[in-house]
């Protein structure tokens, strides 16, 4: 995973080159040169090279609050070559949003950008609600919730795309059918299952 960072496109790295790029992978964490206490922009770093995956913050130590977030996951193909797919997200704590889903072959040591779309970008998050939901309640949640997918390496063979309302209180629950919904990966495409409640 470690080989994977080093090849992703310098606009999934914003305000790193290359040497610091290489700081944040022996460091871990890298703090981006010229910070004050208005505005100091941070990275930190986390790889498991045994599950395939790695997730790394570009985030705002002080001032603001905004932050992105990229996940990178390895998914084995059934001829034995590798998808390698990139998720990010970000905005403020409370609001945020996906961003991108690219997917790349690993190819003769460099990434491939396929063109074709492996993951929605985003879903409708009507998918999340029972089917009496009126329209007036299905606003409220979406105008209060962010969503993003989450590629937890304790998930096998399959990622989440999760909702998190912020103002969703008891009376709302009852529309819910789950908080994310899976997609499981059958060696060629990522298959929509059912819809979950995330722990």
């Amino acid at each position: 995973m470690s080989s994977i960072f080093k090849l992703l496109s310098p606009d999934c790295t914003p305000e790193l080159n290359s040497l610091q790029r290489d700081s944040l992978l022996q460091n871990k964490e890298y703090i981006i040169p010229g910070g004050d206490t208005l505005e100091t922009t941070k990275y930190e770093l986390e790889i498991d090279e045994d599950k395939q995956y790695l997730i790394y913050n570009n985030y705002f130590t002080t001032g603001q609050q905004g932050f992105l977030t990229y996940e990178v996951r390895k998914f084995k193909k059934t001829d034995g070559s590798w998808l390698i797919v990139l998720s990010g997200y970000g905005g403020m704590k409370r609001a945020f949003d996906q961003l991108q889903v690219i997917a790349y072959k690993f190819q003769s040591n460099r990434l491939i950008k396929i063109n074709e779309q492996v993951l929605p970008e985003k879903i409708d998050i009507n998918i999340f609600l029972k089917a009496n939901t009126p329209d007036s309640i299905s606003k409220k949640i979406a105008s209060c919730s962010s969503c993003s997918y989450y590629f937890s390496p304790d998930l096998e063979n399959a990622i989440v795309y999760r909702m998190f309302p912020e103002c969703v209180g008891q009376e709302f629950e009852q529309y819910l059918l789950g908080d994310a919904v899976l997609f499981s990966w059958t060696g060629e495409t990522f298959k929509q299952e059912k819809i979950i409640h995330s722990e």
